[in-house]
C-alpha cells in the first residue's frame, strides 16, 4: 500500500491519531428518490470484477449505509460473496457489536469485515484513496452528504454516509462511485476527485481492501501442454514464489521446473486455478496462490 508522502510517523500511531477524529455515518433523512438523474462522466463499466449496488434501501430506516459499503468493498477482496445485504452486510454488524438502527465508524467495519468475513482492511488517509482505487483495491469512505457533487444526490438533507468506491481513470482523474441508496445492482458513478473529495470525512473515516480476485479469462490455448513454442513476446510478467512449482498441465500432475524469487517469467493467461507462464521456450502452469504479481513489461523468450 502506497502511503501518502507526508505521514512520517510509525502506521500504528497514525491509525491511533486517526482514532480520536473517527465519526459515526448512517443517520440519513428526507425521502430517497431512486438512481441518480444523470452521469455526466457516465457509468462505471469494465471493472473487473464487475461490482454494483448493494443497497440498504430494502428495509427502514436506511441506516446500514457503512455495513453495505463494507460488504461491497468485500466483494471485491474475495470471490463468492453473496450480493444481499441480509447476508455479509448485517454479518458485519453483528461481529462489529453495534445494535441495528445505530449507525456505524470505520474501525467497528473494519472489524466486523475481519470477524464476519476474514477479510482485512486497512485504515488509510484521504490522499491515499486514489492509489488505492488505481492498484485495483476498493475503500469503503465516509462523508458528508450535503457536499457531495448534486450530480451523485438521491435524496436531500445532510448526515454522514457510508459508499464504496472503486475504480479509478488516471487520465481524466475519475473515480467510481456506488452508493448504498441508489437500487440494488445499479451500476456506479464515474465522479471527477475535485468533486468528490470536498465531501470525504478526515482521514481514518476510510478504509481499503487489502486483497483482491478477478474473473479467470479463457485459457490462452486449447491444449494445456505446449512445449517448444518459439520466439514469443508478452507483455506482462509474472513475479512467482521462489521454489514455486512450475508443471507441463493445469491439473499440476507433470512438473516441469521451479521458479526463482525476483525471475520475472512471461505472462500469458490464466485459467480458474492456474496462471500460464512463459519461461525460456516452454508454456508452463503456476498455482494462482504461487504468483506474487503481475506487471507490465516486455519480455522475449527464445
Amino acid at each position: 500500500m502506497t502511503l501518502a508522502p507526508e505521514i512520517c510517523l510509525p502506521r500504528w500511531k497514525v491509525r491511533a491519531l486517526w482514532r480520536l477524529s473517527e465519526r459515526d455515518s448512517g443517520h440519513p433523512e428526507g425521502d430517497v428518490k431512486g438512481s441518480p438523474s444523470s452521469f455526466p462522466y457516465g457509468k462505471v463499466t469494465g471493472l473487473d470484477p464487475d461490482l454494483r449496488v448493494i443497497t440498504e434501501t430494502s428495509e427502514s430506516p436506511y441506516v446500514c449505509c457503512g455495513y453495505c459499503a463494507t460488504h461491497m468493498a468485500a466483494w471485491t477482496a474475495r470471490s463468492g460473496l453473496s450480493v444481499s445485504m441480509h447476508n455479509e452486510a448485517h454479518d458485519i454488524r453483528s461481529a462489529a457489536g453495534r445494535g441495528h438502527n445505530n449507525g456505524s465508524n470505520a474501525t467497528e467495519l473494519r472489524n466486523g469485515a475481519s470477524e464476519a468475513l476474514g477479510i482485512d482492511m486497512e485504515a488509510i488517509a484521504t490522499a491515499e484513496i486514489r492509489g488505492q482505487l488505481e492498484g485495483g483495491f476498493a475503500v469503503s469512505a465516509s462523508l458528508q452528504y450535503a457536499d457531495l457533487p448534486e450530480y451523485l444526490k438521491v435524496q436531500g438533507g445532510d448526515f454522514g454516509h457510508g459508499v464504496c468506491l472503486y475504480g479509478y481513470k488516471a487520465a481524466d482523474d475519475l473515480v467510481g462511485y456506488f452508493d448504498p441508496l441508489w437500487p440494488q445492482g445499479a451500476q456506479g458513478a464515474w465522479t471527477r476527485w475535485r468533486d468528490l473529495e470536498p465531501s470525504l470525512w478526515s482521514d481514518g473515516n476510510h478504509s481499503t481492501t487489502t486483497t483482491q480476485w478477478h474473473k479467470a479469462p479463457p485459457p490462452p490455448v486449447a491444449e494445456d501442454v505446449m512445449y517448444n513454442v518459439g520466439p514469443l513476446t508478452t507483455h506482462r510478467l509474472a513475479i512467482v514464489r521462489n521454489c514455486a512449482d512450475l508443471y507441463g498441465d493445469s491439473a499440476f500432475t507433470s512438473k516441469i521446473d521451479t521458479g526463482s524469487e525476483g525471475q520475472p517469467l512471461g505472462f500469458a493467461g490464466s485459467t480458474s486455478e492456474a496462471h500460464v507462464v512463459i519461461k525460456g521456450d516452454l508454456v508452463l502452469y503456476v498455482k494462482r496462490a504461487d504468483v506474487l504479481e503481475i506487471i507490465s513489461g516486455d519480455l522475449e523468450h527464445e
